[in-house]
């Protein structure tokens, strides 16, 4: 019921994070007689093809990019006859999956308790979004919020302003050599 009342995102972004949110449903599902990965997902991507609709593509698309290797690959398989039949792709399609990513910075708190850690990712010609993680050190270390927040601007003014943090430039792969470790 979910899938079928979703509508068709404007932009990649909001299709990676619908379809992962989807994911994350049968992600840690344990199941006695069956394999969740293959009840839901594929059943979802079966689902999709014979609905053959332009939300249901931009889902199988969606998939291509978020899901398991698995997952991914009968999506893509999926989207692929679906287009062949004629439903028409979104706008996007040629560039979800196709982030790239921008500046990291990193804010810790006065008592070096919590860092918070942003990292920027954009689309071309889409607009700059940004990842932004707490990572705990007294829950030794692990992420402990993690979000999609707008401009990195805006998140390092609130930082700034709100939060009081001073913040520091990091190389992109310190930042997510950080997240990795959280998660």
């Amino acid at each position: 019921r979910m899938i079928a009342t979703w509508s068709s995102p404007g932009r990649p972004l909001e299709a990676e994070t619908f379809a992962s949110s989807v994911t994350s449903l049968w992600h840690k599902v344990h199941l006695i007689d069956e394999e969740p990965e293959r009840l839901f997902g594929e059943g979802l991507i079966a689902y999709l093809v014979r609905r053959r609709s332009r939300d249901g593509l931009a889902m199988l698309l969606a998939l291509a990019t978020v899901g398991s290797p698995r997952i991914a690959a009968a999506a893509r398989t999926a989207a692929g006859s679906v287009i062949a039949r004629g439903v028409e792709a979104p706008a996007w399609a040629d560039e979800i999956g196709q982030v790239r990513p921008g500046g990291a910075w990193m804010g810790t708190d006065e008592y070096g308790d919590q860092d918070a850690v942003a990292l920027a990712f954009e689309y071309k010609g889409r607009g700059t979004h940004t990842l932004v993680s707490l990572i705990d050190h007294n829950l030794g270390g692990v992420v402990k919020e993690a979000f999609v927040a707008g401009d990195p601007e805006e998140v390092l003014e609130t930082w700034r302003e709100v939060m009081h943090l001073p913040i520091r430039e990091l190389p992109p792969e310190d930042a997510a050599e950080r997240l990795r470790s959280g998660f």
